[in-house]
């Protein structure tokens, strides 16, 4: 946990930071702009709690350290964190408002001056204001009431006074009750808004569809990050703090468990701080358009300047002359991008020190398996870029940067990972065989030469798509995709190069599908016999099967469409809706392939005794 706090913690400083500096120069003239610039606040208090409290996890501090956490930073995070509920519950009125009323009142009616009421500046300052006060006097007596001398081992109810307690138990049922309240209110508002919104296209029927596609695509990121983050912590909540109580029936063990469960949520609830800045995005105009204008502003006006013509576009020519439009601003895909970057960096991070640690990492299948860690990392360094494209950044850099460093390094790693899978699954065989004749390949100095080998070849295949040089001009009527900056020297290695990841693929998916397939054959065989036996070889068969439907709902589905769409950028395909449908699908089962970097370390956890 102390690595994942961090981890977060760091994440969130650097979007935070990049939120609050373009915050400081959007004026506050409208209520939504107010609740936002507040959500910013209030998570800067959440961050601001999490070194202390990964100190403390780390046992850094002793007693001393144990009181700051329960007496002041833990009153800060939560403090933080219901503030920021009650701004998106304003959000989501000021939406409703807005969006419903606005469209359903007529000159002089009630809902009208309410619409009025509530969008004036002056009124959203007054409710920012008695959130902040009703959320201080919930949570300040907390500390108030933490009074107790602190000693070794005591937790945080124990520093509390008898009227403490109490306290603790009130401001819990009064903020849970805020929440769930939150809840159904955000769920009503919004939903109340994608029906009116998916009303109003279906009058008008002309010129909407892509404003009502991208609204409706705001309000389900919202209440999925709501979702996602608050409502496991809130269904443990209340458990908990009866389990804290000195006259409680439960057992140790169901304490426990509620404690791991509440620990297990409150990490989800604390990562809401790295996503509330893609919040700050889908909802506030002003925010996104500077954003963007700030990530853009150093474009220079010569030389290739005509390269960044759209990137909400890709434009394919068809055989009649015309132009087939694809739409490539994945912002669904970006925002899951982000939750895949974080995660896997959190489990990669954790991999890495267990590998530190191991005491046998010198073994054969330990090599292979840092390797793929290796190039897990390398992966999820090129994905911040993927992602930004993904946004929509208009940035002539970012799109040269894309298509000749990050996209060519997505995917030199991602088929480094395939082939150190097929290693993997093949030195388990071997382990499991024990085969004499096949110990000279299980031999660390073998697998060192087969990684170094490795390397060489995913460097060999994709280090000239990024050395190639690009056009020098383009048309300025040109829509720009990575084809377009290739000359044919480079389009024919990116079609050479695409063959051979094919072929890499296809050769290790036999050698993963054939090793597993074989030790689930001699793990089968064991089912008889000795119970424990028997025991640990259906434990072992169930891991072997979920690491193998792992690689294929990963890796299959992309290799089965990344051909076919080739096929297009050579316009060999050239029938614009299945150009379309194509991108679309090579895009989908992209994002399965690089979901792979979380399933990785339950990999090493399942495969690496010494890992484990």
């Amino acid at each position: 946990l102390p690595v994942l706090y961090a981890l977060i913690c760091f994440a969130g400083l650097i979007l935070n930071g990049l939120a609050a500096w373009i915050f400081f120069q959007v004026p506050s003239n409208s209520g939504m702009v107010v609740y936002l610039k507040n959500m910013v606040v209030a998570d800067f208090l959440m961050l601001f709690s999490f070194p202390w409290r990964v100190a403390n996890d780390l046992g850094l501090g002793g007693w001393y350290l144990r009181l700051v956490v329960c007496r002041y930073t833990a009153v800060l995070f939560y403090l933080g964190m219901y503030t920021g509920i009650i701004f998106m519950s304003l959000i989501s009125l000021e939406r409703y408002v807005k969006i419903v009323q606005s469209s359903s009142c007529s000159p002089g009616t009630c809902s009208l001056r309410a619409y009025t009421f509530l969008q004036q500046v002056n009124v959203a300052r007054c409710l920012m204001i008695l959130s902040w006060a009703v959320m201080l006097l919930c949570m300040l007596p907390n500390t108030l009431l933490t009074n107790k001398p602190a000693a070794e081992g005591c937790s945080c109810m124990d520093l509390k006074s008898e009227l403490g307690r109490r306290w603790h138990d009130i401001s819990v049922h009064s903020v849970v009750a805020i929440f769930w309240v939150t809840l159904v209110f955000m769920s009503f508002c919004y939903s109340s808004i994608a029906w009116q919104v998916y009303s109003s296209y279906r009058r008008v029927r002309r010129g909407s569809s892509n404003a009502s596609r991208k609204s409706n695509q705001s309000i389900f990121s919202l209440l999925a990050v709501f979702f996602v983050c608050f409502v496991p912590y809130h269904v443990c909540r209340i458990p908990y703090t009866l389990s804290q109580r000195f006259n409680t029936s439960l057992s140790t063990q169901t304490q426990f468990n509620l404690f791991q469960a509440k620990e297990a949520t409150l990490l989800m609830a604390s990562f809401n701080v790295c996503l509330d800045p893609l919040v700050y995005f889908l909802m506030c105009r002003t925010f996104r358009e500077l954003l963007l204008h700030k990530l853009s502003a150093a474009e220079p006006n010569n030389g290739i300047a005509s390269v960044t013509k759209r990137l909400s576009t890709s434009n394919f020519p068809d055989m009649k002359g015309e132009s087939c439009v694809v739409n490539d601003k994945m912002l669904p895909f970006a925002t899951l991008y982000i939750i895949i970057f974080l995660i896997g960096m959190a489990g990669s991070l954790v991999a890495l020190w267990a590998f530190i640690h191991s005491r046998n990492s010198k073994k054969c299948i330990n090599v292979y398996l840092i390797n793929l860690l290796t190039s897990d990392f390398l992966l999820t360094l090129a994905l911040p870029f993927k992602i930004a494209k993904d946004f929509g950044v208009e940035s002539q850099r970012l799109t040269i940067f894309h298509c000749q460093v990050s996209s060519p390094l997505l995917y030199i790693n991602m088929y480094a990972s395939i082939i150190f899978l097929a290693f993997v699954s093949v030195q388990r065989y071997f382990q499991i065989t024990q085969s004499s004749k096949l110990f000279r390949l299980q031999e660390v100095g073998f697998a060192l030469v087969m990684s170094a080998v490795v390397w060489l070849l995913v460097l060999f295949i994709n280090v000239p798509n990024m050395a190639i040089p690009i056009k020098d001009k383009i048309s300025n009527s040109t829509l720009i995709t990575c084809k377009d900056l290739k000359q044919d020297v480079g389009k024919h290695w990116h079609t050479l190069s695409v063959f051979l990841g094919m072929a890499i693929f296809l050769n290790a998916s036999v050698a993963v599908l054939m090793s597993n397939g074989l030790v689930l054959k001699q793990f089968w065989g064991k089912r008889g016999g000795d119970p424990e036996e028997h025991a640990s070889a259906h434990q072992a068969t169930v891991n072997i099967a979920m690491v193998t439907v792992a690689y294929v709902v990963c890796f299959v589905p992309y290799h089965a469409v990344r051909m076919p769409y080739t096929f297009t950028q050579n316009e060999i395909i050239t029938d614009c809706g299945l150009r379309k449908h194509l991108f679309l699908a090579k895009e989908s089962t992209l994002l399965m392939a690089i979901l792979n970097l979380c399933f990785d370390p339950v990999l090493y956890f399942f495969i690496c005794p010494s890992f484990r």
